[in-house]
């Protein structure tokens, strides 16, 4: 994986730095397209993973920020929840992590994906009870469900 190249590391995350600042020139002229501030945070977590970055308060705050924005221009993506798990994953506030897995699900309880996020993060935190309530509500939600990691 390019975390593990060291050759192509650096070229990486200088180019996620660059889309990063343009990510938020463009969002700071275009305060209508929700795609931009999603794409924007996702430059940021990437960078992030890759560079095995501390908590960082602020800028975790401005994630928020920015997914809380998106969220407003597009209400029915669940994109903003998805990001904000994975916000709370690096500062790792497991309770937030699985309200906004239960977020996506509420939004729209027939996508097995949302439904897999919870079961996945029950399951790696190795919350038996959680687990098996995931599983219980997705195999209510959706026909046929199977857990798929």
């Amino acid at each position: 994986s390019i975390k593990q190249d060291k050759k192509y590391l650096p070229y990486a995350i200088n180019d996620l730095t660059a889309l990063s600042q343009y990510l938020e020139t463009a969002t700071a002229h275009n305060k209508t397209d929700s795609r931009l501030y999603f794409n924007l945070f996702k430059s940021y977590i990437i960078t992030i993973f890759l560079t095995d970055k501390p908590y960082d308060p602020v800028l975790a705050q401005h994630l928020l920020d920015t997914l809380n924005y998106q969220q407003k221009l597009s209400p029915t993506n669940p994109m903003p929840y998805y990001g904000r798990a994975q916000v709370y994953i690096w500062k790792g506030d497991l309770k937030a992590i699985e309200n906004e897995y239960r977020n996506e699900i509420v939004l729209d309880p027939s996508v097995p994906d949302f439904h897999n996020n919870l079961i996945q993060f029950a399951e790696e935190t190795r919350n038996v009870k959680l687990y098996n309530e995931a599983v219980l509500e997705a195999q209510k939600d959706i026909l046929g469900f199977s857990f798929k990691n």
